[in-house]
Formats: structure tokens, C-alpha cells, sequence
């Protein structure tokens, strides 16, 4: 098999690598959204339990750091580089704790910020809750009252 040779000007390099990077940054937005989306629907599931707001939230903050440590994204060093460079919120680690720590340290932090501001972009709990938590026996009477038209 024979060996192609390829001679790349600066342009194009520049470009492969700007291709590259929006690449990654796919692939990592779209491993938040699938995070985000996965803890959203437990939420809703707890909500449907009877859970009320503070064991949701405590939860969600639980589940989310859990997450993020057994993320690809902050076990392997090749990815965490990923995370970092695609990341918004790169310097988390920093701006949290006022240490630099490893790769995978500062690409678990910025991983928790990125995951909290999908959850501020796409999530109201309070709506959640709203939609989903268990009606009290006033709340189906009231229903009840208003479907067969003998409400107040």
C-alpha cells in the first residue's frame, strides 16, 4: 500500500484544527446534555415519589458530582485535555477552590459548572414540581369538583 504524503498550508491547518475542536466540543456539550436530561428525569421520578424541594435538591448535587467523577471526560487525561479546551468554564477549578490541582481535577470542576449551567439553561425544579409532585386529597377533590362542574 503506498504512502500519500499530504502538504498542508497554515490556512489549512488552522482550519482542520478549528474543525477538530468544534468536533470535540460536540461531543462534550452533547455528553452534558445527556447528563443533564438523565438527572432531570430522576428528578421527576423522585418528584412523582412524594420527594419534597431540599431532598430534590440535595440529591441533585449528589448525583451530579457523582456523575462527573465517573465521566471519561475527568478519568483520562487525553479527555480531561478535551474537556478543558471546549469547556466555558475552564478556570472553575481556580475560581472554586483558588488551586490549579491536575487535568483531571480542574476538567472535573469546569465538567460540574458546565452540568449546573445546562441545568440553569434547561431546568426550573420549581416547575418540575409543580407539573409532577403527587396531588394532596384537597388538590382532587378540587379537580374532581371542577370536572363535574359543582365547584364554588
Amino acid at each position: 500500500m503506498e504512502q500519500k504524503t499530504y502538504t498542508l498550508t497554515y490556512s489549512d491547518a488552522d482550519d482542520l484544527m478549528q474543525k477538530a475542536r468544534n468536533l470535540m466540543y460536540r461531543a462534550y456539550m452533547e455528553t452534558i446534555d445527556s447528563y443533564g436530561e438523565e438527572i432531570k428525569e430522576n428528578a421527576i421520578a423522585k418528584i412523582k415519589e412524594g420527594d419534597d424541594r431540599d431532598d430534590i435538591e440535595e440529591w441533585m448535587s449528589d448525583e451530579i458530582h457523582e456523575t462527573i467523577d465517573n465521566s471519561q471526560w475527568v478519568i483520562y487525561t487525553y479527555k480531561a485535555k478535551m474537556a478543558l479546551l471546549v469547556s466555558d468554564n475552564e478556570d472553575a477549578m481556580e475560581d472554586e477552590t483558588g488551586e490549579t490541582g491536575t487535568t483531571e481535577q480542574r476538567a472535573y470542576y469546569a465538567m460540574v459548572a458546565d452540568l449546573r449551567a445546562w441545568f440553569d439553561r434547561n431546568m426550573d425544579l420549581d416547575d418540575l414540581i409543580e407539573e409532577h409532585a403527587p396531588k394532596t386529597d384537597e388538590e382532587d377533590e378540587e379537580d374532581s369538583k371542577e370536572e363535574t362542574g359543582t365547584a364554588n
